[in-house]
């Protein structure tokens, strides 16, 4: 066995521990009922998560993130490279409302079929009202935003709640290393 198949053997065998939050075993659940094939990721942070989702994903899946953190983006191309997924995951890094905008063009793309928010809570709702606005939310897209109670993301749930072009639902969870602060993750798709 090659070391980077030892390295994806360990690292799935984690999520049977206490590192992953109900919210995440929700995620990769989704991930398994439908196919993805294009797949927008807000925040990359170490490439832990990228890593895990694209390995779900079919091989032709194109795989988009964004990260604001150069140092990040180092890390986590290290890991994806050590990985053996480097190929499969376009990072880049960038500040979000400067790069959106651009995605269509660049990529070649009219719509994400999923979007996975996990970057700055505060800029949640900013940046979904950008990609809304430059069409990248059609009917049947996928959006899962992640830890909207702990820290929480209070302007984008109620944005999302009260839209009437989304169906949407909370499902609670533990934070992450934190079994006594309740989080969630709210899934919605577009009408």
């Amino acid at each position: 066995m090659i070391e980077k198949d030892k390295f994806l053997i360990k690292l799935f065998k984690q999520e049977n521990q206490k590192l992953f939050s109900n919210s995440v075993r929700v995620f990769f659940i989704l991930l398994r009922i439908k196919i993805y094939c294009i797949f927008f990721f807000l925040g990359t942070f170490l490439g832990y998560s990228s890593l895990r989702i694209v390995t779900q994903l079919p091989t032709d899946a194109l795989f988009i993130t964004i990260e604001a953190n150069s140092e990040s983006v180092k890390t986590a191309r290290s890991i994806h490279e050590y990985a053996g997924v480097a190929d499969r995951i376009k990072i880049i890094n960038g500040d979000t409302q400067n790069v959106i905008p651009r995605l269509s063009t660049d990529f070649h793309i009219d719509s994400f079929d999923l979007i996975f928010i996990d970057h700055y809570k505060e800029v949640y709702l900013r940046d979904f009202k950008i990609l809304e606005e430059v069409g990248l939310i059609k009917s049947e897209t996928m959006i899962v935003a992640d830890n909207v109670i702990t820290p929480g993301a209070p302007d984008y749930l109620e944005y999302i709640r009260t839209n009437p072009n989304y169906i949407t639902k909370l499902y609670e969870a533990k934070l992450e290393y934190r079994e006594d602060l309740v989080d969630g993750i709210e899934i919605s798709i577009r009408k």
